[in-house]
């Protein structure tokens, strides 16, 4: 039986739902070394489409963002470092079975049972996690993959715009059991902007206005690590900055000041792929990853690229793809979202489904 392309990658975003599942299992890569590997395989995924389906010869523009990034990291050379290698990597396994423009359902009943049976799965193979559960759990969750709960905040948008609302509140339930504030609060706020059309229409038909907010986030983030705002939060909350940001501003502060960002013109061309990793090696017990994209872009490809990113991000789409859009333009905000490789495949076919 020959597949179509809906069928193959309904077959692809199955595996990679029961991927992320399982690679989240303790100790997997003990009991099966190369399972970490799996997360590739969007590269032979891609030679069999090329094979048996043929490309259309159409652009994806929903890529461009993500190649201008790359093609910044490829073009400097004098720059480009173990970690640029892998990065580059894990940015072309999320947008390599995208590159061409093709229209997509996304299988979205099939995607929730099958995510509801791996959560399920998952559970019972961690009976560590709600050994000692309680009402902390949410407010200072145990440290779950990100992933887990990306998959339902994906679901819960599919099922709000469409409507679906028995589906949507199943999903948010199943986020918040694995929670991951960024996906809360983004799923939260995607919620607001959808309940109220006429603001949501006014808010999302303006790209300019939508970059804005990259560009504004970025200042905000940059005053933040500063300690700009360290009086007033203290002095409202009795409590430090870093406890709402889970001690990233002490990331944030330290990549911007080591960097030397705002010297010599380094915040124009940036300093180049993978070196926000460089620097936070060794430094922080473990944690090398920046945990804000948005920053991370600023420091690694400067301002130009960060302004074409954004500006190519929001270029195209209905209203429906561009709450898809901005959705995930959220999650960059305090997350390692782009090397998600898995992100990508979730993030594309929601916004192929919603072509008009």
């Amino acid at each position: 039986m020959r597949l179509n392309k809906q069928q193959f990658y309904n077959f692809i975003l199955y595996f990679y739902i029961v991927y992320v599942f399982v690679s989240n299992i303790q100790n997997i890569d003990l009991i099966f070394p190369y399972f970490k590997y799996f997360k590739y395989f969007s590269f032979l995924f891609f030679l069999f489409y090329v094979i048996n389906f043929k490309l259309t010869g159409k652009l994806n523009l929903y890529v461009v963002p993500f190649i201008i990034i790359i093609f910044s990291s490829l073009l400097r050379f004098n720059q480009f470092s173990t970690q640029a290698f892998f990065n580059v990597i894990f940015y072309l396994t999320g947008i390599v079975l995208f590159l061409d423009k093709k229209r997509l359902q996304f299988p979205k009943y099939s995607a929730f049972y099958l995510s509801i049976v791996m959560s399920l799965f998952f559970l019972i193979s961690s009976p560590d996690l709600f050994r000692e559960f309680s009402f902390r759990y949410f407010i200072d969750p145990p440290d779950i993959p990100a992933s887990l709960s990306y998959i339902f905040g994906f679901l819960s948008l599919i099922f709000l715009i469409e409507k679906k609302f028995k589906y949507y509140f199943v999903s948010i339930f199943f986020m918040i059991l694995f929670p991951k504030r960024l996906i809360i609060y983004s799923t939260f706020i995607i919620s607001l902007i959808y309940v109220f059309p006429s603001v949501s229409r006014t808010f999302l038909s303006s790209k300019y206005f939508l970059i804005l907010v990259n560009l504004l986030y970025l200042g905000f983030t940059i005053f933040l690590s500063d300690g700009f705002f360290n009086e007033y939060i203290i002095q409202n909350t009795g409590l430090q900055p870093g406890h709402f940001t889970s001690g990233r501003t002490t990331l944030y502060n330290f990549t911007i000041i080591n960097s030397q960002i705002f010297e010599n013109f380094n915040w124009i061309w940036g300093l180049g792929e993978g070196s926000t990793v460089n620097l936070l090696k060794g430094n922080f017990e473990g944690i090398y990853l920046l945990h804000n994209d948005i920053l991370k872009i600023l420091i690694e490809h400067g301002i130009i690229v960060l302004i074409l990113f954004s500006f190519f991000l929001y270029r195209e789409g209905s209203i429906n793809q561009r709450i898809v859009i901005l959705y995930f333009n959220l999650l960059l905000f305090a997350d390692n979202t782009l090397i998600y490789s898995f992100s990508y495949i979730f993030y594309f076919i929601v916004l192929s489904h919603f072509d008009e």
